[in-house]
């Protein structure tokens, strides 16, 4: 897989966070959000090729997310929430 395949925007993030997967052949993706502690915040199957997050309620600081096919870890992607 390349890396350009799977895009994350914007990042710093505010209100909302953008899943992109530009691979038809990429199936059965799901994401894991994790904050600076370790913490699974959120986790869901993506439905389709183009899925937000709801970022608003979440603290300012540090997220990691991981975007991961049939149980492998796909990319994991560092993302900076602000106000």
């Amino acid at each position: 897989y390349g890396k350009r395949l799977i895009s994350v925007y914007p990042n710093p993030a505010t209100d909302y966070l953008l899943i992109r997967v530009d691979n038809p052949e990429i199936s059965n993706i799901s994401f894991q959000l994790f904050n600076m502690s370790g913490k699974l915040v959120e986790r869901r199957q993506l439905p389709n090729n183009e899925t937000s997050i709801d970022f608003s309620d979440l603290e300012s600081g540090i997220y990691y997310l991981k975007v991961i096919e049939n149980n492998k870890e796909l990319r994991t992607f560092k993302i900076i929430k602000n106000q």
